[in-house]
């Protein structure tokens, strides 16, 4: 990030008529960051809400029974991938054939982080419905390398407390935490 300076004299240079080709090679800035500041020079701020989890007292999440939901759907059909810059990707694949699952899931992944952006991507026989931020590993310290079904996965005490309090989350329909594995769900298709 630039200061307001660096900033100011970039675009001096564009306002005397230099194209942004030769003020990007003679600051090393880019062009596309010199032609953003033409529009809006101040930095963006990140107004977000804080992770609850990386805070000087770490709290439990905003909405815990929503919490419980969405840690069950990780914990049974969820994955957490890296990606660049320390950010991090949940993904939950939602049966298609559970209506009402989607929307939950997506409700649950927002209550947890409110200001990030949730996709769906469809997929045969599901929706993989997504979500990036950098407090993934907070909010789910389970996350680690490896298959989830091939390494102990313990809940954190904080954890224990919200799934007790909440053990069935708060939307209706099957709920992960019910399930015992993936191979005993109990899926209209199997006649069950």
């Amino acid at each position: 990030m630039y200061d307001m300076d660096t900033r100011k004299r970039a675009l001096a240079l564009v306002t005397q008529g230099r194209s942004l080709n030769s003020v990007s090679k003679e600051t090393g800035i880019s062009r596309a960051a010199i032609r953003s500041w033409l529009v809006r020079i101040e930095p963006l701020m990140n107004t977000g809400l804080p992770c609850p989890r990386c805070r000087d007292a770490p709290g439990p999440p905003e909405e815990p029974a929503a919490y419980a939901y969405l840690l069950g759907l990780y914990l049974s059909d969820g994955c957490i991938s890296p990606n660049r810059k320390g950010v991090y990707i949940l993904r939950i694949a939602c049966a298609d054939a559970w209506p009402g699952l989607i929307d939950a899931c997506e409700a649950a992944i927002l209550s947890a982080r409110p200001d990030n952006s949730v996709c769906r991507v469809q997929a045969q026989g599901h929706v993989s419905v997504g979500c990036s931020s950098k407090h993934w590993p907070c909010l789910f310290p389970q996350h680690g390398p490896g298959k989830k079904h091939e390494r102990t996965i313990a809940l954190e005490p904080w954890q224990q407390e919200i799934v007790g309090a909440h053990p069935w989350g708060v939307h209706p329909g099957p709920h992960p935490l019910r399930r015992l594995s993936h191979h005993q769900l109990d899926h209209p298709s199997r006649g069950r």
